[in-house]
């Protein structure tokens, strides 16, 4: 659930027409503290483990015809403003002006939200890395070079991310629709593969996230991960 509410939301340039972003690195090479902020999310998303004990019979026969019921959100949203966000959640006032400096130029950033289906933090990496790409100045060109420098193993998730962004600008420009369709969950796929061979190849690093999960072994847990259904 902490995982699920980290990824539920994800800061994004804003979209065309406001074009005004300066140029900055988006793409940086990884480091220690992007595995530590990896290993912090994975942990997270096992600190409250679903009870063993069935639900009742009339609880569950209630929640399906409210899901029956419901229009599901998109995918991914549309972008919506921080001052939205702040008045939906009322955040502390250091946040709220936090949130406002965001907004402000040069980052101009808007708020985009993804749909908490069991994939949301790797439709959330996805959409982060299209969008950006899309709508901030030099985006495009920043992350095609990021692509072509990453190794051969990454050739699926390279595939699934040019997939969303099509093969030119004006097809870049409707990310968003691609990320709402069956290209979103192709790169979702792709990005859990690339995530779980990266996990084995560092397998001391990981190690503690199969004990955790009560997985059998590291091996196990990335399976698993790898082939997970919507809302898994």
């Amino acid at each position: 659930q902490k995982a699920l509410a980290f990824v539920a939301t994800m800061l994004c340039p804003s979209p065309p027409p406001l074009r005004t972003m300066e140029n900055s690195p988006l793409f940086s090479p990884s480091s220690a503290d992007d595995d530590a902020a990896m290993q912090a999310a994975l942990l997270a998303s096992l600190a409250e483990q679903p009870s063993d004990e069935p639900a009742p019979a009339a609880a569950l026969e209630g929640q399906a015809s409210l899901l029956a019921a419901a229009t599901p959100p998109p995918a991914v949203s549309t972008p919506s403003t921080l001052e939205a966000f702040i008045a939906e959640v009322a955040p502390a006032a250091a946040a709220a002006a936090g949130l406002r400096a965001l907004a402000l130029a040069p980052r101009h950033l808007t708020l985009v939200k993804v749909r908490g289906d069991g994939h949301c933090f790797f439709r959330a990496l996805a959409a982060g890395l299209v969008l950006g790409a899309a709508w901030a100045h030099g985006g495009l060109a920043a992350l095609e070079a990021h692509l072509d420098s990453l190794p051969a193993e990454s050739a699926p998730a390279i595939a699934a991310l040019r997939a969303l962004l099509g093969r030119s600008s004006a097809e870049a420009a409707q990310a968003l629709d691609a990320l709402n369709d069956g290209r979103s969950d192709a790169a979702v796929a792709a990005l859990r593969g690339c995530a779980t061979a990266h996990m084995l190849r560092s397998a001391a690093r990981f190690a503690h996230v199969a004990a955790a999960d009560g997985s059998p072994s590291l091996e196990a847990y990335c399976a698993r991960m790898a082939q997970m259904e919507p809302g898994q």
